[in-house]
């Protein structure tokens, strides 16, 4: 899949529960010029891991633990051209600081929703 489409989709999907996504990612954009090619795969890798880690914590309650991974994510996402995920990972460390285990269920749909984007573009190896 072209870098650019999948630019477009990742922003769509992660669109869905921040409408003001192109905004807020202004502050996390790191890497001019879109996705890093050569960081895509691992960054992939490191998302699906922080994702089984954030939905084992949200289960359990834990919404210490899921602002903690959050806040990892979104350090990662705009350095890599993905200032998107940076937005989604603000959005989630927000709602798990407030308690808000309802928009923590809808920030792991498109969590999900995100990496079976990435898993259609060829990132399954990831």
């Amino acid at each position: 899949m072209d870098l650019s489409v999948l630019s477009r989709r990742s922003r769509q999907v992660i669109g869905t529960i921040v409408p003001d996504c192109a905004h807020r990612e202004q502050a996390f954009t790191v890497l001019e010029g879109g996705i890093d090619p050569a960081m895509l795969v691992p960054f992939i890798g490191y998302v699906r891991s922080a994702h089984r880690d954030f939905t084992r914590h949200r289960l359990n309650g834990d919404t210490t633990a899921c602002a903690r991974v959050m806040h990892s994510v979104k350090g990662a996402g705009g350095a890599v051209g993905f200032p998107e995920v940076s937005v989604l990972g603000a959005v989630a460390e927000e709602h798990a600081r407030q308690g808000d285990h309802e928009g923590l269920d809808r920030v792991d749909r498109v969590f999900t929703e995100w990496l079976s984007l990435m898993d259609a573009a060829g990132m399954e190896q990831a």
